[in-house]
């Protein structure tokens, strides 16, 4: 049996690495977050000297996911693989026996290539010209200060992707040429086959419901209390570590959790670190590269929009990246977060945390963060130095005559010192190289504890431990101590949340009630078993599953799980396992039953058996919305009877409900999609023109509509709904 001259080989779940070796041609059919730490686990990456320059194997194609985001997980990252194949690679290296003239490829929809060749020009070079830094409130003088940087860096030229780049577009479905004689077929949605020499081969880039995108490292749990001022260390590594997250922090103050940047696979190191998606205040944000821009996606899955916190000039440089990833507009992406746009070397307040941004030289737009509060004897002090550039590459780029590129003597000298300001903690980025900071430059340094970050490599030398020191995944310098149980005080605030019109002195009952903690995937509440105990989420996450309704979901803090059939006294309809790490406030029956249930108990289950149809029944609602959000829901909701074969136009924008009967969408020509109990119609949310789009009423039909600036404001819905928008358009245009 001759062998066969194409090797697939599975790297995780949507994503698969195609070998052609006689063709030369190596294709990563999928490219989520990390993946080039996953293919470096995996062997499919490696590296040798020759002919004294660094080189390393791996992809020279890249085949995208049809649709953006798949399970809340962005399926098209193609930076640091970009970025591997130039430089790691040396595609790009001047003299690199890699460096043979063939351009990495980036094939797909050409609505998806289009929208990562402009993602990966603002991961590159951020905002392109000085006219874009302006708009950010920066004054001409300094813009054209910071363009000069910036084309310092880029070696005098903002170079478009395409000089880089070769794209291939795969709309037709018709076979197209590669490259060597290997061809691809688009076969249906995210269904390709790859031909050679009269072999083939299926791929399948689609993620089944329940699948998730393998992380390259394993985390330990940990169960952080919640503390006045301290910081926990989140991620060590670089975006090519394999064995640690990328560079991060969470800032815990006053009880409040913020986080440093959100890099990839932030919830599962969220979760390891027993915090779950609705514990999160904020996020701090420095810069656009992957390693601290990739998680963003999960942050939005919760049903409020998060604060974020960056100056305007990093914040637009970030969202544009963003808005290029998701292919959104901007204006769009605004209803995603909350801004908070933070002034430059001034202490901001945030709720009584003083935070100065300072910027830092990088390729794109970057500030690093210095946090401070006042205590016995001073001030106590974080400073987070992400993507520093060393003192050695700074006085490389001072310019000698006023009309180069480059900087000036002057500034050079402010950013070695802003880099050197003493404070109680610092994390460094000490990665070196032409981007990166270096551990030398902080010998003479007076801060009383620097923590070594951003490296390549876990492995730290005894020169260098004289310097700085090393921080493990979830170790925690506590800045301040902490004397308040700041998970008791967070049960009033539940309380009066759940139960609007409750009196204080049934809150003060309650919270004399134990808090237990509960380890990962220990069961609170078994399905048909009775519980004696209501228990209200205090922190971390919790998994819901029903074998009645097959039903799934992920509950974070400021929920109650087991009040209905504990104070029925029937058996669970639903089991709760834990996810990481659980604070529970733990009710017994008899006093919840006394002191809330008697009041409240009707008014709850009239809620419940209203909202049921909407939020039982409806796959879209499956994941974490608070009681608040299912009202603010309810409330808006219109009713609309149609009956068959009934003409009729969506003219209001929003989210259309089928709760009964049967439509038809129809496209382009003959191409239509039908929906019905269950499903929901969104394309006047997206589509300023949704007359392009036809309905035929099958059956007598039951509609609930929504309005759009009420899924708007609920990120996780509003993005869920946009993932089936994109999928559905390619079948009806």
């Amino acid at each position: 049996m001759s062998k066969s001259n194409i090797e697939v080989n599975f790297i995780t779940c949507g994503v698969h690495y195609v070998n052609i070796p006689q063709s030369n041609v190596r294709i990563l059919c999928g490219a989520p977050s990390d993946i080039v730490k996953l293919l470096m686990k995996k062997n499919h990456i490696t590296s040798k000297m020759e002919n004294g320059f660094f080189c390393e194997t791996g992809p020279n194609v890249i085949l995208l996911s049809d649709v953006t985001i798949q399970n809340f997980s962005f399926s098209n990252l193609c930076e640091f693989p970009v970025l591997q194949m130039l430089y790691r690679q040396g595609m790009l290296i001047p003299n690199h026996p890699n460096n043979t003239g063939s351009k990495p490829i980036v094939m797909g929809l050409k609505e998806q290539v289009d929208s990562q060749i402009e993602y990966i020009l603002r991961g590159n070079y951020g905002l392109i010209n000085q006219e874009e830094i302006e708009e950010t409130g920066i004054d001409s003088k300094t813009a054209l200060d910071m363009m000069n940087m910036k084309l310092k860096f880029a070696f005098g030229k903002i170079k478009s992707p395409s000089e880089l780049l070769k794209s291939i577009y795969l709309d037709s479905n018709q076979e197209t040429q590669i490259q060597n004689d290997v061809s691809i077929t688009r076969e249906d949605l995210n269904i390709y086959k790859i031909s050679y020499e009269g072999e083939e081969v299926e791929v399948d880039l689609n993620l089944k419901i329940g699948e998730s995108y393998e992380i390259p490292y394993e985390l330990d749990f940990f169960n952080i209390k919640k503390s006045y001022f301290s910081i926990i260390h989140s991620g060590q590594g670089d975006g090519w570590n394999v064995d640690n997250p990328s560079m991060s922090s969470v800032v815990m103050f006053q009880g409040k959790i913020y986080l440093i940047d959100a890099g990839p696979n932030i919830q599962n190191i969220l979760l390891s670190l027993g915090i779950g998606l609705n514990d999160i205040t904020g996020i701090f944000h420095t810069h656009g590269h992957d390693d601290h821009f990739a998680g963003l996606t999960d942050l939005l899955k919760i049903d409020h929009r998060i604060k974020y916190y960056a100056t305007k000039l990093v914040r637009v440089s970030v969202m544009k990246k963003l808005s290029a990833l998701l292919n959104i507009s901007q204006e769009r992406l605004d209803n995603c977060f909350e801004y908070i746009d933070l002034k430059f070397d001034m202490w901001n307040d945030v709720d009584g945390l003083e935070v100065k941004p300072i910027f830092s030289p990088h390729p794109i737009e970057n500030n690093v963060f210095i946090f401070r509060t006042f205590w016995l004897n001073g001030f106590k002090t974080y400073a987070h130095l992400s993507d520093l550039t060393s003192f050695r590459v700074l006085d490389s780029m001072v310019k000698e005559e006023e009309n180069q590129i480059g900087i000036t003597p002057d500034f050079n000298n402010k950013i070695k010192s802003s880099y050197l300001t003493p404070v109680s903690l610092k994390k460094i980025d000490a990665g070196g190289g032409m981007i990166h900071g270096e551990l030398e430059d902080f010998k003479d340094d007076n801060s009383k504890k620097i923590v070594l970050a951003h490296t390549s490599t876990s492995k730290v030398t005894n020169e260098q431990l004289e310097i700085v020191s090393c921080a493990n995944f979830g170790d925690v310098d506590e800045l301040i101590p902490t004397e308040k149980n700041y998970l008791r005080h967070s049960i009033a605030y539940y309380m009066k949340d759940l139960f609007p019109k409750i009196q204080k002195n049934k809150i003060q009952v309650l919270m004399n009630c134990k808090i237990k903690s509960f380890e990962p995937h220990e069961t609170i509440i078994n399905e048909n078993e009775k519980n004696e105990n209501v228990y209200l989420l205090l922190s971390g996450a919790v998994k819901l599953t029903s074998s009645i309704n097959n039903k799934s979901k992920t509950i974070f803090s400021g929920i109650l799980i087991g009040d209905i059939s504990a104070m029925t006294e029937n058996k669970s309809s639903e089991s709760y396992k834990t996810m990481s790490y659980v604070n529970a406030l733990v009710i017994p029956r008899d006093i919840y039953t006394h002191f809330i249930g008697y009041d409240y108990l009707c008014d709850i289950l009239m809620s419940r058996m209203s909202l049921g149809i909407v939020f039982d029944e409806f796959e879209i609602f499956s994941d974490f919305l608070s009681i608040n959000t299912q009202n603010k829901i309810t409330e808006s909701i219109k009713k609309i009877h149609l009956d068959k074969d009934q003409p009729y136009e969506m003219n209001d924008s929003g989210l259309y409900l089928l709760v009964k009967g049967k439509i038809e969408i129809c496209g382009s020509e003959s191409c239509s999609i039908i929906i019905d109990n269950g499903d929901f119609a969104h394309e006047t949310i997206f589509d300023n023109n949704a007359n392009v789009y036809k309905y035929k009423i099958l059956e007598d039909c039951e509609i609930y509509v929504i309005p759009r600036g009420i899924i708007e404001a609920i990120p996780i819905i509003y993005l869920k709904i946009y993932s089936a928008y994109q999928k559905n358009k390619k079948i009806l245009f």
